[in-house]
């Protein structure tokens, strides 16, 4: 089988280790890869690339353009393999970087060739500046021809939640699969490292192993540093690249700076020692993450024989604890007293986002879309500490580090009180091996390719993505740290 596998570049990122864990499997078991990307990459294990600028951002092909792209790309992979791909394969089609990617996919749909979209991220989902790019730039045909449907072409979602929001979109049940990542630390650059020296001396190490960007929730990794017991570190690995966020981090970084507190920033841009030797290193890794898209931190901790701890998102680990994957220790909510704060600010901020949202995204607000939020975020005169944005965070914080007894009201109160002990993490371990290695993603992937390859094609028709929207759009779903 030739596969041709799509995305606008190889930097580094969740999608780029999926693309080569793909190109990988695929190798080992005897399929050709050819990879099609907007710029070049030094990834080792991408041997057939194809460069092309129409897969760069913000590319907007017209239909001459856009005939020329796809038979530039099949006469070059029939060059190299003597044959065109039996299948395209996709990923983040619909997230709104260019229109070459979504008009590529409808012109293939068009000439009945198989196409799986894989679906890492939504437009519509709190990227309204990539909707709108979408929406000004591929045409007046309503709705936008983003999803096509048809026997051959075939959708692939990270987690049984998006299967099911494209499913209440509208979008065939045949032709949805769940695909979730492959799950693999790979290995230290030598067994006899000690990334623990990267550290102050301390009794409990605690990594979030992320970048810091907005929906990281930073300023609850940095709630949890000021309550934890004492003689407890904290760590983060990764700055975030894009500037937006690279100003709110900033923030958080100064402020850590400037009240002392026991954290370590970008452990992970030091290079005497690899990513695993510094997971090694902690004796917890933990999560405060309000949204993901996949949820790799819940289960990359325990093949390094780590515990996790922090916030939930049932959502998303909903699909692991089917799996028998012990996450009973985490939260859902970190609730916080309202009268910490000022209410009539936090409520007009979340009234302000939520009109801005909406109208971002052409929709009308209506104002009782306000309680619907507070009645989702507040709880006995509390509010989630994830619902707020970084202001009115900061003044928690402030309330924190003034006052010694704030703390002791807080549930959870301290990380390191519940950590799951050695028989949990071993049997987390087993299942996430099980599960999610990169050999149960080649099985689930290869099986879902010969199914598109013996579909017959069929006509084209459009899911609305007007629908997808109606799922994300919801006010008891909004947090202020996802707003733009």
């Amino acid at each position: 089988m030739l596969i041709g596998l799509l995305h606008y570049h190889l930097r580094g990122g969740g999608v780029t280790r999926v693309i080569e864990s793909t190109v990988t499997m695929l190798k080992e078991h005897g399929h050709d890869v050819i990879v099609v990307c907007g710029e070049k990459t030094e990834s080792e294990c991408i041997d057939q690339l194809i460069t092309h600028d129409a897969l760069r951002y913000d590319v907007t092909p017209d239909n001459d353009q856009l005939r020329s792209i796809a038979d530039d790309l099949e006469k070059e992979t029939k060059r190299r393999f003597g044959r065109v791909p039996d299948l395209w394969h996709f990923h983040n089609h619909s997230l709104g970087k260019n229109t070459t990617a979504p008009l590529l996919v409808s012109h293939w749909a068009k000439k009945q060739t198989p196409v799986l979209l894989q679906i890492h991220d939504f437009a519509e989902d709190g990227r309204a500046s990539n909707y709108q790019f979408l929406t000004r730039n591929m045409g007046k045909e309503q709705p936008i021809p983003l999803y096509p449907q048809a026997p051959h072409i075939h959708y692939a979602t990270l987690t049984r939640r998006d299967q099911r929001i494209l499913s209440d979109a509208g979008f065939q049940d045949d032709l949805l699969h769940i695909l979730p990542n492959p799950v693999s630390l790979g290995h230290g650059t030598d067994q006899d490292d000690n990334a623990r020296s990267l550290f102050p001396e301390c009794e409990t190490l605690i990594l979030y192993p992320v970048r810091g960007i907005r929906r990281k929730n930073i300023g609850e990794f940095l709630l949890h540093s000021i309550i934890a017991s004492p003689d407890t570190h904290f760590a983060m690995t990764l700055g975030p690249k894009n500037p937006k966020q690279q100003a709110y981090y900033q923030k958080w970084v100064a402020f850590a700076r400037m009240n002392n507190l026991p954290v370590t920033f970008e452990a992970g841009h030091q290079q005497e020692y690899s990513f695993p030797s510094v997971v090694q290193a902690a004796d917890l890794l933990m999560t405060s993450s309000i949204t993901e898209g996949f949820g790799l931190t819940f289960l990359e901790a325990w093949l390094a024989d780590r515990p996790i701890g922090g916030r939930d998102l049932p959502e998303i680990t909903g699909d692991f604890k089917e799996k028998g994957i012990v996450l009973s220790h985490l939260y859902s909510t970190l609730p916080v007293p309202l009268d910490w704060l000022p209410k009539k600010k936090f409520e007009d901020k979340v009234e302000n986002a939520l009109k801005q949202m909406y109208h971002q995204y052409g929709r009308e607000y209506r104002k009782e879309y306000l309680q619907q939020f507070l009645d989702a975020a507040l709880q006995n005169e509390n509010v989630d500490f994830g619902r707020l944005d970084e202001e009115l965070q900061r003044i928690v914080l402030d309330k924190l580090l003034t006052d010694s007894g704030a703390g002791n009201i807080l549930t959870p109160c301290q990380l390191q009180k519940n950590i799951p002990d050695t028989d949990t993490t071993m049997h987390n371990k087993k299942l996430v091996k099980r599960y999610y290695s990169p050999d149960a993603f080649y099985e689930r992937l290869i099986n879902i390719y010969e199914m598109m390859i013996d579909a017959p094609p069929g006509p084209v028709s459009y899911a609305n993505p007007e629908l997808v929207m109606d799922q994300f759009l919801k006010p008891d779903r909004f947090y202020l740290l996802k707003s733009e």
